[in-house]
């Protein structure tokens, strides 16, 4: 998995107490001075914070745990994340990653899918929108695989459902719309925004690995199946 992937759900099962992962921080009390941490939650109202003495003036450490002795006693606590619009450029890349797998070459012909490979190529660029990605997609099993969205017919895209998870984490699931091949497609992702609560239909395909050697055009196959009065 991308390295900005992992570290943000490593983040989030840390933060939530889903995982044995710890976020780095930096804590400090009203007169002890700051120092690095590491952090997470383990249960519901309760949570784990150590300090890390080789990156931290230890003499902050002892004061900040001398002053929470006292009733009163208030610190602050900074956990930087990790960039969450890299994580989710992460899944994109793995819902492309999936498509071609199960849908072969004949997925990546299709002109459209240019923009998700300049992406790729230049993730500081905010060029492919984030909106394509629904994470976490709480949805059933029926949904993961390849799947193509046909109503709006103006969103009509394919939509990648995938479970990730990181080591001893929680399995999350994703949802990635990516574009299909028909001239407008582009067009949609640029107007991404203007379909929030929208209601959707999704189309499901059960695919089998070895289909993709025994039909090269199957990506526009499956494409031209559903909606074929807006391919």
């Amino acid at each position: 998995m991308d390295s900005y992937l992992i570290e943000y759900i490593r983040s989030l099962d840390a933060l939530h107490g889903t995982g044995p992962t710890f976020v780095n921080g930096v804590a400090s009390g009203e007169d002890t001075g700051e120092f690095r941490v590491k952090f997470r939650t383990v249960a519901e109202g309760q949570w784990q914070m150590f300090g890390v003495p080789k990156a931290s003036n230890q003499k902050n450490i002892d004061n900040f745990t001398k002053s929470l002795q006292s009733h009163d006693f208030k610190f602050n606590l900074k956990l930087p994340l990790p960039n969450p619009s890299r994580a989710r450029l992460g899944l994109i890349r793995v819902a492309y990653l999936i498509a071609f797998k199960y849908l072969g070459y004949g997925f990546l012909v299709n002109m459209n899918l240019g923009v998700l490979r300049y992406q790729f190529r230049n993730p500081q660029e905010d060029v492919y929108p984030i909106q394509s990605v629904l994470f976490p997609f709480d949805q059933p099993d029926d949904f993961l695989g390849i799947n193509v969205i046909s109503n709006p017919s103006n969103m009509k895209c394919y939509f990648v459902v995938f479970d990730i998870q990181a080591k001893n984490g929680l399995t999350r699931r994703a949802g990635v719309m990516l574009p299909g091949p028909n001239d407008r497609d582009s067009q949609m992702f640029k107007d991404m925004e203007s379909f929030n609560g929208m209601t959707i239909t999704i189309n499901h395909f059960d695919i089998e690995f070895s289909d993709k050697l025994e039909m090269p055009r199957l990506a526009h196959a499956i494409w031209n199946t559903v909606g074929t009065t807006d391919s």
